[in-house]
């Protein structure tokens, strides 16, 4: 019984060597990292045949950085794009982002323009502010001509954003968790067996919406209330520091306005939302608060001489283009990546 138990600790401290030496000639403990950053550095299979027709298995890559779509290096890159989960897009699988279909326009009429994602799913423009500080720092040499940014949608709950907007999570054993995944070179191996035996399967976060079932309101559930206003104003003043970060980069900041998928246009432009029981928030609401927000993007832009694109209201989306109640399939996705082209085609880009 002795000898087993010698084998045993043996083995064991065999095997905790081996690991050691692995993490420390592989690993990236010492020197910068991205440490206890929860940002995703690998490549993760979904299942998202119930999302959306098609959907299918969604391949969702991002990089040693944590950036999502191609770029030759971190130092050329033409669009940097900023935001929460409608940028992100994580249900929509390589090639059929927004970023990608931008790209793709841009290189159907002969330019290559590398297009990048760095959204970040749940971040406000507060998190937006910390990417400049707690993130792009980490990244050798990077610069970008132009960063993107398409927000809105989640400033209207910026009170909810805490660890999305702080890159870190306020649970010191999901620091750890963050910091093994983002440095451990065994994990590293782990998840390339595992991402080769079998495709992550999860369910959406956000609820699935049938919106061929759902009953349409014309009035909101609620009366106006004065902290839609007070929350605007202080997005306008996140953006106005935005800006300047956006600036200080050595980039030209473009803003975007949003719109939701549980508000759709009627005849002769009138609005409807997805009904919901009396005294909670039915589509209509949700829509007024981030109007209010949008407006506050719109001013922003004309204060500061920026360059801004009002998609809220110059691209109709409808219930045809969504998943659920803000995120785009990939013919919403396509939508608004044409709409940007458009925009941005004139400008100066990469090279011919």
């Amino acid at each position: 019984m002795r000898k087993f138990a010698r084998i045993l600790i043996f083995n064991a401290m065999s095997v905790l060597a081996i690991v050691g030496l692995a993490e420390a000639i592989f690993g990236t403990w010492a020197g910068d990292s991205f440490g206890a950053l929860n940002i995703t550095r690998e490549t993760i299979f979904f299942d998202a045949s119930s999302f959306y027709k098609d959907g299918g298995k969604v391949t969702y890559a991002r990089d040693k950085f944590g950036l999502r779509g191609r770029y030759t290096h971190p130092s050329s890159i033409d669009i940097l794009t900023v935001g929460g989960s409608t940028t992100d897009q994580r249900y929509l699988t390589e090639g059929k982002t927004w970023q990608d279909v931008l790209a793709a326009a841009f290189a159907a009429e002969g330019q290559t323009v590398s297009v990048v994602n760095a959204g970040i799913d749940g971040q406000s423009s507060l998190g937006h502010l910390f990417n400049f500080d707690r993130w792009f720092p980490l990244i050798p040499d990077m610069r970008a001509r132009y960063v993107l940014v398409y927000a809105g949608i989640n400033d209207v709950y910026v009170h909810m954003q805490d660890t999305a907007d702080q890159l870190l999570s306020g649970d010191a054993i999901l620091q750890v968790h963050h910091a093994i995944k983002n440095n451990s070179a065994v994990y590293k191996v782990y998840k390339v067996v595992k991402g080769a035996i079998l495709a992550r399967r999860v369910k959406l976060t956000g609820e699935i919406v049938d919106f061929g079932a759902v009953q349409w309101a014309d009035k909101p559930n609620r009366a106006a209330s004065p902290a839609t206003n007070d929350k605007a104003r202080a997005y306008h003043s996140r953006l106005q520091k935005l800006v300047r970060r956006i600036r200080k980069f050595g980039a030209t900041p473009i803003l975007v306005t949003q719109r939701r998928g549980d508000m759709r246009r009627g005849a002769a432009g009138k609005l409807w939302g997805i009904s919901a029981p009396a005294g909670q928030k039915n589509g209509l609401d949700e829509a007024r608060a981030l109007t209010a927000i949008n407006r506050e993007t719109m001013a922003a832009c004309a204060g500061l001489k920026l360059l801004c694109f009002d998609l809220a209201s110059e691209l109709d989306l409808g219930p045809a283009d969504y998943y659920d109640r803000v995120h785009t399939n990939p013919g919403g996705a396509r939508r608004i990546g044409m709409y940007l082209f458009e925009k941005m085609k004139d400008l100066p880009m990469g090279g011919r």
